[in-house]
């Protein structure tokens, strides 16, 4: 079985992806209820789309994260499912 590496690697502390100490602080409450936390879904959504992370909310229930991010001098908004891990949009 294939597993990928941000998955071996384990959680990716705040500093490494330029999040807020906001999102750090949230890492491990969000943890405990399963899928994963704002800074994974900050660094989903800089790996999909580059750029520097400026925001990390949940929305929907916590259902999923909307990350911003400033690409080329644009925000560009990413949404990110909180259980899967997987970019929405």
């Amino acid at each position: 079985m294939i597993t990928s590496l941000a998955a071996q690697a384990g959680p990716v502390p705040a500093a490494v992806y330029g999040a807020t100490p906001q999102v750090a602080r949230f890492e491990s409450v969000a943890r405990r209820g399963g899928g994963i936390g704002p800074g994974e879904a900050a660094h989903v959504a800089r790996a999909a789309y580059g750029g520097r992370v400026l925001a990390v909310h949940s929305v929907e229930g916590g259902a999923v994260y909307r990350v911003r991010l400033l690409v080329g001098g644009q925000v560009r908004v990413v949404l990110v499912d909180a259980r899967s891990g997987r970019v929405l949009r």
